[in-house]
């Protein structure tokens, strides 16, 4: 926090001199005047005094209230467009999604952790529509359910012998489905090492502050900083240095692991395995384009269903008259012999309602994975310059008033009861949570049919 306000008053003390020497011609405020209504704007700092490196939804949200749906800001030289509405953000990262699907440039990602080439955070090109198809190849529930039928099973059987540890057995089980597809590895134990360095990688990424949204993103100058300086910024640098560090080891140790299994003719069928067969004379940036993908497959998917799962068992224990309802659902469709299976879910009306408000109630991802326009756009009488950053709130869209009701912050999953078949599905959070459009997060799957 010492550093974020140093680089504050830094950052101040910068706009002070620049408006001494050159304020602000009437020219640019005029050229300005089309652009989505927001918060009132410093010279060369922007909005960057008005926004925390924590929590950024809620303060995007509050402009909302103040400004509309659509705003737009500026953190020093990054220009942003913030979507507030479902309506806004399917209008322009879907139906407009040709020039509406590339990534801003990410300092941290890029440039200091050097977590490329994921597909995530991918330019639009010809090398993300491939590592695109690559995951279409593997992500199906075809492939997830025997692993799920199996590792519920023991996840069941966890909580029973140690309840008090539910949230290691639940990191486990995410963790388990999605590095035996990724890797061909299993995860009997929560103490598994690399497991625990993966976790500790991600949690430190995490710590660092949203996509696109850090100190070192916003002032990307800092990333030339020596880590040993006083300057402002040099505890984040050394911060991320070290999250770089976890992050190469996340990708190299596995995909070495599997070479060496193929090698010795005992690696089991895996997403890495199937595009080292398909690249046996892969170069080296090749080699690193496959581990990267591998790793991003399990950092992704682990990630939203342990946090969609765990916000299931809290909202049930917050709320025991739901766990009765949805459990007297669930008991009149499969009895007590045995547990639930894929199939019966379309009997179960109610728990499908469960699972819908869990989504919205606590969206795995707040501020969604921004955007970058490539072209010049127009949309509600507001011009959109090409390559500002798009970013949807998604934590604001999920609790919509207009939408929603106005309990949106009561966890009620009867508001689904209550609409028609069209309106449920049109209202369905998972079409937010899970991104929009052409980079719409994958694997998809794996969160919404966790739930048997």
């Amino acid at each position: 926090m010492l550093d974020v306000a140093l680089a504050a008053l830094f950052c101040a003390w910068l706009a002070c001199c620049l408006l001494v020497r050159r304020p602000a011609s009437a020219s640019a405020a005029s050229r300005s005047s089309s652009l989505p209504p927001g918060p009132p704007r410093l010279p060369v700092v922007g909005n960057a005094h008005q926004v925390p490196f924590a929590h950024q939804h809620k303060t995007f949200a509050a402009w909302s209230l103040s400004y509309g749906p659509i705003i737009y800001a500026q953190f020093l030289s990054t220009r942003i467009v913030i979507l507030s509405s479902a309506q806004a953000a399917q209008d322009l990262l879907e139906k407009r999604g040709a020039i509406y699907s590339d990534r801003p440039h990410s300092v941290l990602l890029h440039d200091v952790i050097d977590y490329m080439p994921n597909p995530v955070w991918l330019p639009y090109s010809h090398q993300w529509r491939k590592q695109r198809r690559w995951y279409h190849s593997v992500l199906s529930p075809d492939v997830f359910q025997p692993l799920q039928h199996r590792e519920s099973l023991q996840l069941v059987a966890d909580i029973l012998r140690e309840p008090s540890a539910f949230i290691s057995h639940s990191k486990r089980y995410t963790a388990a489905m999605m590095m035996e597809v990724a890797y061909g590895r299993s995860v009997p134990s929560s103490h598994d090492g690399f497991l625990a360095l993966v976790n500790s990688t991600l949690e430190g990424l995490a710590q660092l502050g949203g996509p696109a949204a850090t100190v070192l993103d916003f002032m990307p100058f800092l990333r030339h900083i020596p880590t040993w300086s006083w300057f402002p910024g040099s505890s984040t640098k050394r911060h991320a240095l070290c999250v770089r560090a976890g992050i190469q080891a996340m990708m190299d140790i596995p995909y070495q692991k599997v070479k060496t299994d193929m090698a010795a003719g005992k690696a089991k069928p895996s997403f890495l395995r199937m595009l080292i067969d398909g690249q046996p004379m892969a170069s080296t940036d090749e080699e690193r384009e496959m581990s990267c993908a591998a790793s991003m497959m399990y950092a992704a998917g682990s990630d939203t269903t342990v946090t969609v799962l765990l916000t299931f068992i809290l909202a049930m224990v917050r709320h025991p008259r739901v766990f009765e309802k949805a459990q007297a659902e669930v008991d009149a469709v499969v009895g007590r012999a045995r547990l639930p299976v894929f199939s019966d879910r379309a009997a179960m009306p109610y728990f499908e309602c469960v699972l819908r408000e869990v989504y919205r109630w606590n969206a795995p991802s707040r501020a969604g994975v921004p955007h970058r326009v490539m072209e010049d756009d127009e949309y509600a009488g507001y011009r959109i310059p090409r390559g500002v950053m798009v970013l949807p709130n998604v934590w604001m869209m999920t609790r919509d008033q207009d939408e929603y009701g106005p309990d949106v912050d009561q966890f009620r999953p009867e508001r689904f009861a209550e609409m028609s078949a069209e309106e449920m599905e049109r209202k369905d959070p998972r079409r937010l949570v899970f991104g929009f459009g052409r980079r719409c997060v994958l694997p998809r799957p794996l969160p919404h049919h966790t739930w048997r």
